[in-house]
């Protein structure tokens, strides 16, 4: 997917991992590109950010995980009061839409679930605060089929480059 992506522009397909296993190239680093990678149960994504940080994540919606205990521990009490509040039918649907921005937030900060970032909070309408001086979120969180969600997360003025389909062997 990367590839298509930027072979028409001579990329040479040096992707790595760094130690908390984001993926790195140097190719687009010279280019002050930023990627981002997820995949998840046969879908996968993509993005890319010139001048800015960027996370990505997908998942697929599954009812078998406790979402009222995740949402508790992990997101905002208004967040997680809304995904508490949610119908049987609408509560999967507003936890993946909240843990894939959650995640895609911890992505474009660099730090992952290792560091709790200070300040940052998951609500019901995006994120808030948790951003470095002079820069700000900017979100995405298109439609990619029934049973997935989708979470592009920027930390610049721009809106990332992004690209979701299935995993092809």
């Amino acid at each position: 997917m990367l590839a298509d992506l930027l072979a028409p522009q001579g990329w040479p397909g040096d992707l790595a991992h760094d130690g908390l296993g984001a993926p790195v190239s140097p190719w687009l680093a010279e280019r002050g590109v930023a990627v981002s990678l997820s995949s998840s149960g046969g879908m996968a994504a993509c993005a890319l950010l010139k001048d800015g940080w960027v996370g990505v994540d997908v998942e697929a919606v599954e009812a078998g995980v406790d979402m009222v205990g995740v949402a508790d521990d992990r997101f905002d009490p208004a967040c997680a009061a809304w995904i508490e509040g949610a119908s049987a039918d609408e509560r999967p649907d507003r936890f993946f839409r909240s843990w894939t921005l959650l995640e895609a937030a911890l992505k474009a900060l660099g730090t992952g679930f290792l560091v709790e970032p200070a300040g940052l909070k998951l609500l019901p309408s995006g994120l808030a605060g948790g951003e470095p001086p002079g820069m700000a979120w900017s979100v995405a969180q298109p439609d990619c089929g029934p049973g997935w969600r989708l979470s592009a997360v920027a930390l610049s003025a721009a809106r990332p480059a992004l690209m979701a389909g299935p995993v092809i062997d």
